[in-house]
């Protein structure tokens, strides 16, 4: 089967540079895509998305947060830049509603914040929520 060259950053790390990678599903903002080799160029935005990567060792699955996608046809590759990703096995239920219980404690502070520290802590928030509904739907 043919592969494409994918990676996946973070602000902080690589998490996954291969050109082993079969096939990439993900949700963007406008709707699920699968992404396989020499798929048509695209720029997506994420905001909350589990995104599978399947190899022909098998597949991996990872929660992202905010970022965009960025595919190549004329390279063949997929690059997902992203604030946050993380594999699924290292993710529980309690950190992320310990997380969403610090966001909402932040805006109700009553602490003066900028206009842009609230609309990033709001959209954050969004994003925590929407992760826990994916979380406690596969409880």
């Amino acid at each position: 089967m043919k592969t494409l060259h994918l990676t996946i950053r973070t602000p902080d790390q690589e998490i996954l540079d291969s050109k082993e990678v079969q096939e990439v599903s993900l949700q963007t903002e406008m709707g699920p895509l699968s992404i396989m080799a020499h798929h048509a160029s695209l720029t997506g935005s994420i905001l909350f998305s589990r995104l599978t990567v399947r190899t022909q060792e098998g597949e991996v699955e990872y929660l992202t947060r905010r970022g965009t996608l960025y595919v190549d046809n004329h390279k063949n590759q997929a690059v997902i830049l992203v604030l946050s990703c993380e594999k699924t096995t290292s993710i529980s239920y309690e950190n992320i509603e310990e997380y969403l219980g610090y966001l909402e404690s932040l805006l109700n502070s009553g602490e003066q914040l900028s206009e842009i520290k609230i609309k990033y802590l709001n959209q954050e928030k969004l994003a925590v929520e929407e992760q826990v509904k994916v979380m406690k739907s596969e409880k």
